[in-house]
């Protein structure tokens, strides 16, 4: 009778084990909510399978994803109907995106981010920014990674270094397909559009003063519910950004 029931007791683990397994893997974010000073905004995903199609915000914003296979190679942004902004995506034969060409409509910036691998520990990011066709400006900057997560984050020719911390559990973005790969490219030469690649930022140090902290609730497989992001300056707290995740 007791090795009866102790099979039983396996087959039900197992069991549980392979069901979180796959829920885990088809998890995709439905709706964003972020609430600050400035107001609130509702962000709803829309997919085709696991292929994200388009995010569109309820302030008149949206974005379009278009994939080339598994690769997500140009995505463009809208406001009221009217695109402003254009990203595209190159990749390497193992999959790395090694140039984005970022097309700034609206103001007539382009921008070419080179992306250099230095094995799986480092990368060098050029960017190239041409202003109305006319003068372009070069900044070099390096990022070190720490599995797979950009840990520092240093400008050449700069005094200022970025260190940045993750949590051990899953991104919200985690099951949408290919886009890890392009959250690696940096176009921004400070901290404002870091974001994680595999895990949840939750601090963020210029030179080992604290600029940014974000505090994460998770459901039971590990995905976040709801955070509070505070940007500080000199010790003052400059915002407060309270958002709330929902997933089909």
């Amino acid at each position: 009778m007791k090795k009866i029931l102790f099979t039983i007791l396996l087959i039900f683990i197992f069991s549980c084990s392979d069901n979180e397994t796959s829920y885990n893997e088809n998890i995709l974010i439905k709706r964003i909510i972020s609430t600050s000073t400035q107001g609130s905004v509702t962000s709803t995903f829309f997919y085709i399978d696991n292929k994200l199609e388009k995010i569109i915000d309820d302030d008149g914003f949206a974005e379009y994803y278009y994939y080339t296979n598994n690769n997500i190679t140009k995505i463009e942004m809208y406001e009221n109907n009217i695109l402003y902004k254009r990203r595209e995506f190159v990749y390497d034969n193992s999959g790395k995106v090694i140039l984005c060409i970022i097309n700034d409509i609206t103001n007539d910036i382009n921008t070419n981010i080179i992306l250099t691998y230095n094995s799986t520990q480092s990368i060098n990011y050029s960017v190239s920014t041409t202003f109305s066709g006319q003068n372009t400006t070069t900044v070099n900057y390096i990022a070190t990674l720490v599995d797979g997560e950009i840990s520092t984050f240093n400008v050449e020719g700069s005094n200022i270094s970025y260190n940045i911390t993750h949590d051990l559990n899953n991104t919200w973005y985690k099951n949408i397909l290919g886009l890890s790969k392009i959250l690696i490219v940096k176009e921004e030469d400070g901290y404002g559009d870091l974001i994680g690649i595999y895990r949840n930022i939750i601090g963020i140090r210029r030179n080992n003063t604290i600029i940014k902290t974000i505090q994460y609730n998770y459901n039971s497989s590990g995905f976040p519910i709801s955070s509070i992001e505070t940007n500080t300056s000199n010790g003052t707290t400059q915002s407060i950004e309270n958002s709330s995740y929902f997933y089909e």
